[in-house]
C-alpha cells in the first residue's frame, strides 16, 4: 500500500525535480514511488510555495567572528556560530580525522591552510601533497607561510629516493607481500588493467626481486639493496617480446598501461630524499611534497607509494600519540578503494600517532569508509545532487535537524561558511580567517 505523502517529501521532490532528477532517482532519494513522484510533477505549478521548514536553520547564519579567540591549549578553531565558537581538539579525539568538501570558491583550501597552520602553531607537523598551485610559495598566505614555514619538495620534478620494491619489517611474506601490493596498487591507479594483468605483474615483481637475490623463502636476503623500479617496465616487455611464452598479450598490455609510472623515472636513488623522522619533528612544522607537472595517474600512483612508505614507518616506530597529519588537498588524486593506504591509514594511521586531512570538490571523491571514519567534516556549499553527503552527515547527526533542512543548508552556504560537523553535533559556521585565528595568539606572544 502506498503511504501517504508529507509535506516534506513533497518539498524535497519539487527542488529535485528543479534540478533535472529523473522521476526513479528521486524516488529512491526521497522514498516514494515513481508513480507518486510523477503525480507531484504533473501538478506544479511556479506559484508553489516554498516549505516553511527550512527557515528555522537554512539562513540562520551567524553574523560575524569574535575579534577575540580564547586561549583554549590544543583546541583549535573551526569558526563562530550562534552557540559561540566551534572547536576541533585533534590531541584529545580518538578519531582525528578531517574531511572537507566544497564547490570551487566557497573556502576548502583557504580552510584547509588554516588548518595545517593551527596544527604547526601546536607542534603537530603536516605532510601535504600538493597536486597544483595550491601551496607553492607563490600562492600561500604570508600568515601561513609564517607559521607553517613550509619545506618544499619538488618530487615530481627530481623523482623521490624511494624504492616500491622496499620489504617492510611487517611484511609477513617478504617480496610475495611486495608483489602483492605493487600488483593491487597498480590495478587501482590503471584502472583499465584485469585480473589477467594483475597476476602479470604480480609474478613480474617476483621474478625481478629473484633476479636480485631477494627470495621469499630466505628472510635473510629481505634486505639487500633494491633493484631498480625501472625494472619492472623491463621485465614486462621480455616477457611479451619471448617466443616461448604463449601469452604474450598480458604482459604487453600491461607494460603499455604503466609506461608513465618509468617513462618519468619518479622512484630513483638520485630523487629528493625521504627522512620521515626528520619530517616528522615538530620543529619542521610542515613539509610540501609537490607532485605538479606530471599527469595525474603518476601523481596517484606515487602518492600511493610514499603513503605506504610513510605508513611502514609509523609501524615501526610503534603505537604512538598524536604526532603528525596527512593532508590531500584534491582528493579525487588519491586511489581509493578495500586496500588502497589512504583506507588503510584511515582505519588505523591513529594508532600510530597519524591523522588524515582530506579535501574535495565533489562529494563522489569520498568513499563510504572516508566518510565514516572521519569524525570531524566541513562541508561548504555543495550541490549535492544525489544526496550523498547530506545521507553522510544524517546518519551521525544528533542535532534536531530534519534531512531536508540538513539537505536546503548544505546546498546554499555563503561564502566562508561551512556545516561544521563535531562529536555528532552539526552547526553552520562562519570561518575563521588567518588573521582572526592568530591575532590573539599574537597578542599573547607579546
Amino acid at each position: 500500500m502506498k503511504t501517504k505523502i508529507t509535506n516534506e517529501q513533497r518539498t524535497l521532490v519539487h527542488e529535485l525535480l528543479n534540478r533535472g532528477q529523473d522521476r526513479q532517482t528521486i524516488a529512491e532519494m526521497v522514498s516514494l514511488t515513481p508513480g507518486q513522484v510523477s503525480a507531484i510533477a504533473a501538478h506544479r505549478t511556479i506559484h508553489n510555495k516554498r516549505s516553511q521548514l527550512e527557515n528555522r536553520l537554512t539562513r540562520a547564519l551567524p553574523k560575524q567572528i569574535t575579534t577575540t579567540i580564547p586561549s583554549t591549549s590544543d583546541k583549535i578553531l573551526l569558526g563562530s556560530a550562534d552557540i559561540g565558537h566551534v572547536f576541533w581538539d585533534p590531541r584529545s579525539s580518538v578519531n582525528p580525522h578531517v574531511l572537507i568538501v566544497g564547490e570551487s570558491g566557497f573556502g576548502k583550501t583557504y580552510t584547509t591552510s588554516c588548518l595545517i597552520a593551527e596544527l604547526a602553531h601546536r607542534n603537530i607537523p603536516s605532510i601535504i601533497f600538493d597536486y597544483g598551485q595550491g601551496f607553492t610559495p607563490e600562492s600561500s598566505n604570508p600568515v601561513f607561510a609564517n607559521e607553517a614555514r613550509p619545506l618544499q619538495l619538488e618530487v615530481g620534478r627530481k623523482g623521490v629516493a624511494i624504492s616500491p620494491f622496499e620489504v617492510f619489517d611487517g611484511d609477513a611474506h617478504g617480496p610475495l607481500s611486495v608483489a602483492q601490493r605493487i600488483a593491487d596498487t597498480l590495478v587501482r591507479v590503471y584502472q583499465n588493467l584485469g585480473v589477467q594483468q594483475h597476476a602479470t605483474i604480480r609474478q613480474a615483481v617476483i621474478d625481478v626481486l629473484e633476479d636480485a637475490g631477494i627470495y621469499s623463502k630466505l628472510p635473510s636476503t629481505w634486505h639487500k639493496p633494491m633493484p631498480r623500479f625501472g625494472l619492472l617496465h623491463k621485465k614486462l616487455t621480455e616477457n611479451a617480446q619471448d617466443p616461448l611464452n604463449a601469452d604474450r598479450k598480458t604482459p604487453r598490455t600491461a607494460a603499455s598501461h604503466i609506461s608513465s609510472l618509468f617513462l618519468f623515472d619518479i622512484f630513483r636513488n638520485n630523487g629528493v630524499s625521504l627522512q620521515w623522522d626528520e619530517l616528522l619533528q615538530p620543529k619542521r612544522r610542515s613539509t610540501v611534497i609537490q607532485l605538479r607537472g606530471l599527469e595525474q595517474n603518476l601523481q596517484r600512483a606515487t602518492t600511493e607509494f610514499l603513503l605506504w612508505n610513510l605508513l611502514a614507518y609509523l609501524e615501526s616506530s610503534g603505537p604512538q600519540s598524536l604526532r603528525c597529519f596527512v593532508v590531500i588537498d584534491e582528493a579525487h588524486r588519491i586511489p581509493t578503494g578495500n586496500g588502497s593506504a589512504v583506507e588503510r591509514l584511515l582505519r588505523e594511521g591513529r594508532k600510530f600517532g597519524l591523522g588524515i586531512l582530506l579535501a574535495s570538490q565533489q562529494p563522489e571523491d569520498f568513499t563510504s569508509i572516508a566518510f565514516s571514519n572521519t569524525a570531524t567534516k566541513l562541508v561548504f556549499q555543495v550541490s549535492d545532487e544525489k544526496s550523498q553527503v547530506a545521507k553522510q552527515l544524517y546518519k551521525k547527526l544528533k542535532t534536531p535537524l530534519s534531512f531536508l533542512q540538513l539537505y536546503k543548508t548544505i546546498t546554499t552556504l555563503d561564502r566562508g561558511c561551512a556545516f561544521a560537523l563535531t562529536h555528532n553535533t552539526g552547526n553552520v559556521i562562519r570561518v575563521a580567517s588567518f588573521n582572526e585565528r592568530f591575532r590573539f595568539a599574537a597578542s599573547e606572544a607579546e
